[in-house]
This record gives C-alpha cells, structure tokens and sequence, in this order.
C-alpha cells in the first residue's frame, strides 16, 4: 500500500517549477522532471503537507547531476522529480487521477477512446491508434505498480513489456512456430461461455496484455511457460 507519512515542509527546502512542454514518452519513469530541489533542503519527502494546508506527492525522485568545474566527474548538486500539488485528500486514488489528469486530461484521454473504439468497430482505418492505444495502457500500469493501491504489487521481470500490438503478438507466435489457424481452433474448442469473447479479444483486440489470464491459458496450450511466455512478449516487443 501507499505507506507515506505526511510531513511538514521545512522552511529552506524550495523547488523551482518548470513549466514548458515536455515530450511524453509514455513511460512514467522517463517523464522529464518538474521540480528541482538543492542539496541544503535534501532528499524530498514522497508526500509532504504544505502550510496551506494542500499537499504535494512526488515520484521519480533521482540525484541532479551538474558537470564539475574543473571538467571532472559530474557532482550532486541537488535533487529533481516529478511533483503535484493536491488540493483534496491525498489518498491513493485521488493520487492516481492527478498524476493521469497531469499527463492525460479528461478531453485527451476521450478523443483517444473515440478513436480507439472506431478503429476497433472497423469505422476508421486508423492503425496508428494501436500503438498509441498500447502507450496508454503501458502508462496507465505505470501508475497503478508505482502506487500499488490495491496491494498487489506486480512481481513481473525487468524488461518484459505488459503490452504489445496485436501484429507484434502475432508476429512473434509466427516467428515461434504458432500457427494463427491453429489458435482460432483452441479458442473454438473452448466451453461456450468463454468462447465467443475470446475469439473476439483475439480477432479485434489492438493489444494483448501479458499479465491477462485469457493470453496465459491460451498459451499452455501452445507448451509456453512463464518464462518462454516472458521471451515471447520481450521478441514481440521488438517487431
């Protein structure tokens, strides 16, 4: 869980804001940082309270390096991450929504599942929604294991990507030696009540998710374990 204690901010430590646009990468840990602190205040505290009574939560909290004078090895001079200000409960999901409403507000993250659900219902032919669709979904499990709300921290291995696009999946099946018809008959072979939505994940789904049960039963029937499962994912990421 979120085990943060609330703190009052000391009166030195001070932060310079950043406010220019940034490139998003997608990835949480790769969003460029917001707020810069000196090496007097220290390391800052994940979640602080402020004077006025609102609250500030930072994440990829990292040493700032600066170039030394005389041309030597870079030197701390300071600390910089990513911050927010709260002005509601810090709680886990109240949290959660500023960092997502941060990066994606409420008009981006609609106009990207309008345009999801139209390439999916075949009323666009937009095939880029897929890759930006997986960035999405990669960010929004970002989120979720950074804060870990619900208790379930994610075990997965380094490197293992949660999705890839559904041409990369299959690509790779391809590649392992799967053949595409043969999944269509495991799918068709499965008891009624699971078999129509499974075959619908697998022919319109822009991705596929590691971590989803119905990807880890449909591949034991291919002799895929956890680990080659992981392999296949991590191949299918670079195609």
């Amino acid at each position: 869980m979120l085990g943060i204690k609330s703190v009052i901010i000391p009166a030195r430590a001070f932060a310079t804001y950043h406010n220019q646009k940034t490139d998003i990468d997608m990835r949480l840990t790769e969003l460029a940082p917001n707020a810069f602190y000196d090496a007097v205040a220290g390391e800052p505290a994940r979640l602080q309270r402020d004077n006025d009574g609102s609250h500030l939560f930072r994440y990829n909290v990292q040493p700032r390096m600066v170039a030394s004078e005389d041309g030597g090895e870079e030197k701390q001079d300071g600390w910089q991450c990513r911050e927010l200000r709260l002005f509601v409960e810090p709680t886990c999901d109240n949290i959660k929504h500023a960092i997502i409403n941060s990066v994606y507000n409420a008009d981006a993250r609609l106009d990207l599942v309008s345009r999801y659900n139209a390439y999916v219902s075949a009323i666009s032919d937009d095939d880029t929604i897929a890759e930006e669709y997986k960035g999405f979904m990669q960010f929004m499990g970002d989120v979720d294991e950074l804060l870990d709300c619900d208790g379930k921290k994610h075990t997965k291995n380094k490197g293992v990507p949660r999705f890839v696009t559904a041409r990369q999946f299959r690509l790779a099946l391809i590649a392992g030696g799967v053949k595409l018809a043969d999944v269509t008959k495991a799918i068709n072979a499965l008891p009624d009540a699971y078999k129509e939505q499974a075959l619908v994940s697998w022919e319109y789904a822009p991705t596929f998710e590691r971590n989803n049960p119905f990807i880890a039963q449909l591949a034991s029937k291919f002799g895929f374990t956890d680990e080659s499962l992981d392999q296949l994912f991590i191949q299918a990421d670079k195609l």
